[in-house]
């Protein structure tokens, strides 16, 4: 039943926008009655927190499965980013139809930011790794991870705003190169021996 309700609830939103997603109109379009609704969601908010779940989760549940896997840490933050990214672009559709509603970006803040502690913890963990394997240098894996999460996210958000898409693999080298080699030139890395602050040492 969930799964016929989370598909009514997406054809509501495209049809009517969020503010026009209805107990009324999602029974008609479900074909179940107004009151079994009620018996799943209580509120306006518990439905959209579990639509964004439904829309979220397959991601999330691949990414655990990614990260205990026996691959490495890199190709782990690799399969992990080329899964976001794909699943993203394959997904995009749906992503518009929801983020770009003011009133779902409001009333699911909540849901979406509990999403993304998720997505993080599960970067945390792979850069966590590579450290503790040598692949990495030594840093906070948890500011890393929020770093990661949170570039990518906007990344994803600002595709939508401009309605510009970017190849996955080719998105997935972007985000990989900026965050495996950062901003500085090795050159000028080399001149400051390694310190990254660009202040002198005393």
């Amino acid at each position: 039943m969930r799964d016929g309700i989370f598909q009514a609830a997406l054809e509501v939103i495209a049809q009517y926008g969020l503010d026009g997603l209805t107990m009324d109109r999602l029974a008609e379009t479900a074909g179940v009655a107004k009151g079994s609704l009620y018996k799943h969601f209580p509120g306006k908010d518990e439905l959209v927190h579990f639509v964004l779940d439904r829309v979220l989760s397959p991601v999330l549940e691949a990414s655990a499965a990614i990260v205990n896997s026996s691959i490495g840490s890199l190709e782990k933050m690799k399969a992990v980013l080329q899964h976001w990214v794909s699943y993203f672009c394959q997904h995009r559709g749906m992503f518009e139809l929801l983020f770009r509603d003011p009133s779902f970006r409001r009333i699911g803040a909540d849901a979406k930011r509990s999403k993304c502690t998720s997505g993080v913890e599960i970067f945390r963990q792979i850069i966590s790794e590579g450290i503790e394997a040598g692949v990495f240098r030594s840093v906070d894996p948890e500011l890393a991870a929020e770093m990661l999460v949170g570039g990518t996210t906007l990344a994803m958000e600002k595709q939508l705003e401009s309605g510009k898409s970017l190849p996955a693999e080719q998105w997935v080298d972007r985000i990989l190169e900026l965050c495996l080699g950062g901003l500085l030139s090795r050159d000028y890395s080399e001149k400051q021996g390694g310190n990254l602050s660009g202040q002198e040492a005393h």
